[in-house]
Order: C-alpha cells, then sequence, then structure tokens
C-alpha cells in the first residue's frame, strides 16, 4: 500500500496540472473535515477561526483553553489516532505562536504564551541537498513536555527534546535547548538561569536552586490542585486573541 501511494504520487508530481489538482482537491477534504472538529470545540474552549491547525484528530484541547488569532499548530505525524500535541486547560496560546510536533508537544494546565512564540520538536531533513527539502519528510522523535503554569515571554523559542519544569518563566526571545528545572526564571540566548523561587522565603532568588534545596516544591499534582484552589477557570483574555473582535474599551 505504502509503495503504490508513493508511485501514485510521484506520477501527479510529473505534471503541473495534476499535481496542483491533487493538492487543492485534498486540501478541500481534509479542510471540511477539520471544520467538524473545529464545531464540536465551540463550548468546550476558544480557538481562533485563523489559527490554521493541521492534524486534528491528533490535538487534545482543555477546557477553557485559548488558540490565539493567527497560531499554526502542525503535527507533522499523523499516522495514528493519538494526541501528539496537547494543551492544557485554562492555557493561553497567544497569537502568531508556532507550534510543531517531533514525536509530541505538550502543554499542562494554566501556562500562557506571549505573542510569536515558538515550540519546534521536529524539522525538516536535510540529509540530501540534491532533493527538494519540501519533499524529505521531518525528523521524529523528539518531546517538548511543559509543566503546569509556565509563562513563555514574546518571541520565545523552545527547540527540540526539552522539559520545562511547573511554574517557570521563560523570558522574552529566549531560546531553550535544555531542560528547564521547575520555578526557575531563564533568559536570553542560550537560555540561562536567573533565578529561581525560594518556598522558604517565598520569594524568587538570584540565581540557580541550590543542590539539595528542595523544602517546600510541591509536586506537579500538587501544585495543580493549588491553581485550581486559586481560580478553577479563569476568565480568559478572548478578545486579545482575536483577530477581529476589535480593540478593548
Amino acid at each position: 500500500m505504502a509503495s503504490a501511494k508513493a508511485r501514485l504520487s510521484h506520477s501527479l508530481q510529473k505534471s503541473l496540472a495534476l499535481s496542483y489538482w491533487a493538492a487543492a482537491s485534498h486540501s478541500r477534504v481534509l479542510g471540511i473535515t477539520a471544520l467538524v472538529r473545529r464545531i464540536a470545540h465551540i463550548g468546550w474552549c476558544h480557538i481562533s477561526i485563523s489559527a490554521k491547525i493541521i492534524g486534528w484528530s491528533n490535538c487534545s484541547f482543555g477546557r477553557n483553553a485559548v488558540i490565539s488569532a493567527r497560531t499554526w499548530i502542525n503535527v507533522s505525524i499523523r499516522r495514528r489516532a493519538e494526541a501528539r500535541v496537547v494543551i492544557g486547560e485554562n492555557t493561553f496560546i497567544g497569537q502568531d505562536n508556532f507550534i510543531t510536533t517531533g514525536d509530541s508537544v505538550r502543554f499542562g494546565p494554566y501556562c500562557l504564551t506571549a505573542a510569536h512564540c515558538s515550540f519546534v520538536a521536529a524539522s525538516h531533513i536535510v540529509d540530501d541537498p540534491l532533493r527538494p527539502y519540501s519533499t524529505t519528510g521531518v525528523t521524529t522523535g523528539n518531546r517538548i513536555e511543559i509543566g503546569a503554569n509556565c509563562f513563555f515571554g514574546i518571541g520565545a523559542m523552545v527547540l527540540g527534546n526539552v522539559r520545562i519544569g511547573r511554574g517557570s518563566i521563560i523570558g522574552a526571545r529566549a531560546i531553550v535547548r535544555e531542560d528547564v528545572p521547575p520555578f526557575s526564571i531563564v533568559v536570553g540566548d542560550p537560555a540561562r538561569i536567573i533565578k529561581y523561587y525560594d518556598f522558604a522565603n517565598k520569594r524568587w532568588a538570584k540565581g540557580e536552586r541550590p543542590a539539595g534545596n528542595t523544602e517546600g516544591i510541591p509536586s506537579e499534582d500538587e501544585y495543580i490542585l493549588t491553581l485550581k484552589r486559586a481560580c478553577r477557570f479563569p476568565l480568559q483574555p478572548i478578545s486579545a486573541s482575536s483577530a477581529w473582535l476589535g480593540d478593548v474599551g
């Protein structure tokens, strides 16, 4: 079956007319399917009409989540109907974000991203420069895991195989290529830790958390329960996420 599809694809790509017709027809069929899935999410979460989602059947959107205008979610590998992009409940994905999977990209609940953030777990395969890179496929295997209540400043980027611990803050335009411990603030390229949350003194302290200083750090589940007690379903700024609702008076 796979070889038959490959032969058909190769044959279509020899003709401009056939290539365009096949691509346009396939796009329309997928678009109708996606529209049904988009409608099914109304009342559950807010997904901007201008957000582009490739791979609806491989996405999971939590209650009260927001996907803002012009954000692009791209599920690179769509072979099985399993969640490869997970947006936790009460998470707000800002305008013009880009999310692309290798294996998966997962956001915990209560996360917040500003505009122009990128979460890139996959790239195009570039082993053979004698072929168009648009036809060579994408890398697989990388996972981006983001814990509960993480905040990403404008233009922040997360690249590759990375875990970002709960309660962390990623500064504007920071580029994260390595794991970030829970309750840390990182900035720069490459991102470096400049502060950690000191639970004993209830303040952000300079530098990295000293080895063995784990007093008071809640587990992921304990932290989520704390967040829920503080605010079960926050009022999301849907007007700020929209491309057409306009200004706020």
